[in-house]
């Protein structure tokens, strides 16, 4: 967390490549990482009595860095990105 003038940042730690291990279809060879970016930052406001805490997404393409092969032995195994997180969020 840093002050820069009257706010402060809190730094998400989300800038880097994430690597999702992907179990292949084969058991002889090895599992896939798959990279992805979850880029994002959060703003928190206070609203009313309550706590307004907002996320924002950044989007980022990931280079398409799989081999044939691996997309292949990974074939509908690989779900989009796990948990949705909220647009917003109000704390009491």
């Amino acid at each position: 967390m840093r002050k820069l003038g009257s706010r402060y940042i809190l730094n998400t730690g989300t800038w880097l490549k994430r690597l999702e291990r992907v179990e292949v279809h084969f058991r002889l060879l090895p599992d896939v990482y798959v990279p992805s970016y979850r880029l994002n930052y959060f703003t928190v406001r206070q609203q009313d009595k309550a706590i307004r805490v907002g996320y924002c997404v950044i989007p980022k393409k990931v280079p398409d860095a799989l081999t044939f092969l691996e997309k292949l032995v990974i074939l509908g195994r690989h779900k989009a990105d796990g948990e949705e997180i909220p647009a917003e969020t109000f704390l009491p």
